[in-house]
C-alpha cells in the first residue's frame, strides 16, 4: 500500500485569534492511500506516478496544492499463518512534487522516489557539507 502525506492548501483554514495572535491558521494534513500506476528512472533521480481517481462520496482536494514536499510512503503488507493481514513497518519512499490537470475523473500526483530521495539527496547534501 502506498499513500502521499502533506498539507492541501485548499484545507487550510484561518481559525480565530487565540494567545495574543491576529491571525492564526489551520493546517490539515491529508493522507491518501494509492497504488503506483507507473515508475521509472532518468538519470540520478527515479519517478513514482500515483493516480488520483474523484469518485462520488470521497472527499478529495480540488487541488493537490501545497502538497508539495509531502511524504511518500509504502505500507508493506503480509500474511499470517492464521490468514490475517498485517502492515509491516511504513518506508519513506519519496516526495511529492507535481499533480497533473483532472481529466474524466482523474489525476496523477507525480513523486520523486526512493533512489532520488536515498542517493541523490544525500550526495547532494554531502557535497555542500
Amino acid at each position: 500500500m502506498w499513500f502521499v502525506c502533506g498539507f492541501p492548501d485548499e484545507f487550510t483554514r484561518t481559525e480565530e485569534p487565540q494567545r495574543g495572535f491576529d491571525r492564526v491558521l489551520g493546517f490539515f494534513n491529508l493522507s491518501g492511500c494509492s497504488g503506483v500506476e507507473r515508475e521509472w528512472a532518468d538519470g540520478d533521480y527515479d519517478y513514482l506516478d500515483l493516480p488520483v481517481l474523484y469518485e462520488k462520496g470521497i472527499e478529495l482536494p480540488i487541488s493537490f496544492g501545497g502538497i508539495s514536499g509531502g511524504g511518500v510512503w509504502q505500507v508493506p503488507l503480509w500474511k499470517t499463518e492464521q490468514g490475517e493481514i498485517r502492515a509491516k513497518e511504513p518506508i519513506f519512499s519519496g516526495v511529492a512534487f507535481y499533480q497533473t490537470a483532472i481529466v474524466d475523473r482523474r489525476r496523477t500526483i507525480r513523486c520523486h522516489g526512493r533512489r532520488s530521495v536515498y542517493d541523490a539527496v544525500y550526495k547532494a547534501l554531502k557535497g555542500v557539507a
